[in-house]
């Protein structure tokens, strides 16, 4: 039975089901299930995310609906109308608290309770000069627009109770650049991670990818675009490979896979090693438990350090050894803790791949000589440290809180 219901108002495309999607989404639904209370949303949607499609689907417990903005001309217009609807819903509706998530929604602040009022950080301004968006113009003007951004923050984040964040590095960063007066981490992560007997997950996968008993699956789950890494990825498996006594083969889980196999085969990976494919957001994780190492390579730099992927979670909870880079400090930090993986920098990314590939070596060995074991120690740290359901008790003490 729901106990009460939040806003959530966002400028961030919650019209496809992409990452920022799923993290709210997964984020609502546990809300949901675990602790009764129902997410309404509100979304500034612009024409190219709605041409982007298709439309992410309406999950139990997560209300969204959009308010469309055809331009930046048409922006302020679509602004009248969200804030027009904002009113509405608080007038006409009981609400436990309002979240704002994306820079664009933050001037609707005067409007809002704003001791009942969180703030939702998913990354840094950085991003917008750090991995520049061609729709966003030449760089001068990215860079006004970063520094435009800073001052944003810092004007609207103290007026409010408090942020949500991905990760402790980036709830510091709130709180030492932008006057945070209070921080709620909850990682990148949902109740999808979970699956049923995991044994046979993994040889159902392993059949249906066609990984034979003996050979070393290495996956990537992920797009193309340039921050990504995709072809620092297939260099560092290219020398793995090489220096491996066992077969190997890749796995690619990407929304291109016919474009993402030419890029592979270009490097001089043989076509019949590859294996590439798209697969819908709920069969990710049982895919990822027919393989045994995970690439999530990013560069070091502003966004990534304070960054939190999802993919990471995934890899972990399907028991994969991790290759991750020390820029992606949260994800680094449990590699190099736990031992699950290797770091290396992508920068000069066939020296540093050939540096850990003895390591890399023995961690398969052990790996392979106890599975369950291994994957029992994952599913372990998945509980302890990306639980969404225990992240997000300390926001539900807040909305429930008068």
């Amino acid at each position: 039975m729901a106990v009460g219901k939040v806003l959530l108002v966002s400028s961030r495309n919650l019209y496809t089901a992409n990452g920022e999607w799923r993290l709210v989404s997964s984020r609502a639904s546990t809300l949901s299930k675990a602790f009764g209370i129902e997410t309404d949303a509100l979304a500034l949607i612009r024409s190219h995310h709605v041409k982007n499609g298709p439309r992410a689907p309406q999950l139990p417990g997560f209300n969204c609906e959009y308010v469309y903005c055809n331009s930046w001309g048409n922006l302020p217009e679509s602004m009248r109308r969200l804030l027009g609807e904002v009113k509405r819903r608080l007038r006409t509706t009981q609400y436990r608290g309002v979240i704002l998530s994306g820079d664009l929604v933050y001037p609707l602040l005067p409007w809002l309770p704003v001791e009942r009022t969180l703030i939702d950080l998913h990354g840094v301004p950085e991003e917008w000069v750090e991995y520049p968006n061609p729709r966003l113009g030449p760089a001068w003007f990215r860079k006004a627009l970063f520094h435009a951004a800073i001052r944003l923050h810092q004007w609207a984040v103290p007026r409010t109770a408090g942020v949500l964040t991905v990760t402790n590095e980036l709830a510091e960063l709130s709180v030492e650049r932008y006057g945070a007066r209070s921080t709620y981490v909850v990682p990148c992560v949902g109740s999808h991670l979970v699956v049923e007997d995991p044994p046979v997950i993994r040889q159902r996968w392993r059949q249906r990818l066609g990984i034979g008993n003996s050979e070393l699956a290495f996956v990537y789950s992920g797009g193309l675009s340039p921050w990504q890494l995709f072809d620092e990825t297939i260099a560092c498996y290219r020398v793995w490979r090489q220096h491996l006594g066992s077969a190997c083969r890749l796995v690619l889980f990407t929304p291109d896979p016919e474009r993402s196999l030419a890029r592979v085969v270009d490097s001089g990976v043989p076509s019949d090693e590859v294996v590439s494919m798209s697969l819908l957001p709920e069969e990710v994780v049982p895919a990822l438990h027919a393989c045994d190492v995970g690439f999530v390579l990013r560069e070091d730099n502003w966004t990534n350090r304070v960054a939190f992927p999802n993919k990471f979670a995934e890899y972990c909870a399907a028991g994969l050894l991790i290759v991750t880079s020390p820029g992606l400090r949260a994800a680094a930090d449990v590699v190099v803790t736990k031992g699950i993986g290797v770091l290396v920098d992508p920068r000069e990314i066939e020296p540093a791949a050939l540096s850990q590939y003895p390591e890399l070596r023995e961690k398969i060995s052990t790996r392979a000589s106890n599975w369950s074991g291994y994957y029992d120690a994952c599913r372990s740290l998945v509980n302890e440290r990306y639980s969404m359901e225990k992240a997000l008790r300390p926001v539900v003490d807040f909305f429930l809180d008068g």
